[in-house]
């Protein structure tokens, strides 16, 4: 019986991560063929703040972390590989820092907005200590702020809904 519950926890999961991976792959495809730019709501970091509600091993997170660039990488051309990497990293970042900070009683609204403004942070440093060593090229450094910030704040917010949804899972 056991075994039966486990393969379907297991099924669930990859349900799950299917339709995740599904979603943070095509929308930047839809968002070109439309012309409207979607980067700035970050598919990536909507698909891992999903993942984290809906899948309780956080394993599964730090996987999805790493894997989603690379995917989208090998299967539509965007980002590049360096980008990829860079990315792989900060979503990890992300995924640690959130993680981190609701275990230390944060609140997930709060912990979603300083998970991602710190793996912004990361991503930046990143990416600046490559350009000054020249293993990238002198690409601008950042992007809109602005945009940066109301990404995060959407982000944040929509995490803390999906967390109120799902019966306020880290509320202490």
């Amino acid at each position: 019986m056991e075994k039966v519950v486990q393969r379907n926890k297991l099924l669930r999961i990859l349900a799950i991560d299917a339709a995740l991976v599904t979603i943070a792959i095509v929308l930047p495809i839809i968002s070109h063929a439309i012309g409207v730019e979607l980067r700035f709501m970050e598919p990536m970091r909507l698909t891992l703040f999903a993942a984290v509600l809906f899948v309780p091993e956080r394993k599964n997170a730090y996987l999805l972390s790493f894997i989603l660039p690379w995917l989208s990488c090998a299967l539509i051309g965007m980002p590049v590989w360096w980008k990829a990497a860079m990315m792989s990293f900060e979503l990890l970042a992300n995924i640690f820092i959130l993680y981190s900070l609701l275990d230390w009683g944060v609140k997930p609204l709060l912990s979603a907005f300083i998970s991602i403004l710190l793996s912004k942070a990361v991503y930046y440093l990143a990416k600046y200590l490559l350009i000054q060593t020249a293993v990238l090229p002198a690409v601008p450094l950042f992007g809109n702020v602005s945009a940066i910030f109301i990404s995060a704040i959407i982000l944040s917010v929509l995490f803390f809904a999906g967390s109120k949804i799902l019966n306020g899972k880290w509320e202490r």
